[in-house]
């Protein structure tokens, strides 16, 4: 009834910002939107959110480079993406992804994924 995930790739075909995307590619006729956001120590920092009703995508970081996109294609429903910043800190970042529908209450599915750091360029 609901799937998707998340997963990394080039934020467009210049292949220039490596991307974090979140994605649906099945969900109930109630799916009300997403929401991407990054991990922090002690909390999370939403980062874009979608309605997929509207279709209305909100980046709500300063200067973050994303786009999102609603039946794009037959296999993808929805899908948010978002340049991979702060990449060259210590460690390892943590995105999630909220995909949130209503069924008699409202339900939210998350995935995460972690990724590492960009290695310096010499």
């Amino acid at each position: 009834l609901f799937a998707g995930g998340m997963r990394t790739g080039p934020f467009d075909s210049r292949q220039q910002f490596q991307s974090v995307e979140c994605f649906i590619t099945a969900a109930p006729k109630s799916f009300i939107g997403l929401s991407l956001y990054r991990y922090q120590e002690k909390d999370f920092e939403v980062l874009m959110s979608l309605d997929y009703g509207t279709g209305e995508c909100r980046t709500l970081k300063l200067g973050l480079l994303g786009s999102c996109s609603v039946g794009g294609n037959e296999s993808t429903l929805a899908s948010m993406k978002a340049v991979i910043d702060d990449r060259s800190e210590d460690g390892t970042q943590t995105y999630g992804c909220n995909a949130t529908y209503y069924e008699a209450k409202v339900v939210t599915e998350t995935y995460s994924i972690s990724v590492p750091p960009i290695p310096p360029i010499p």
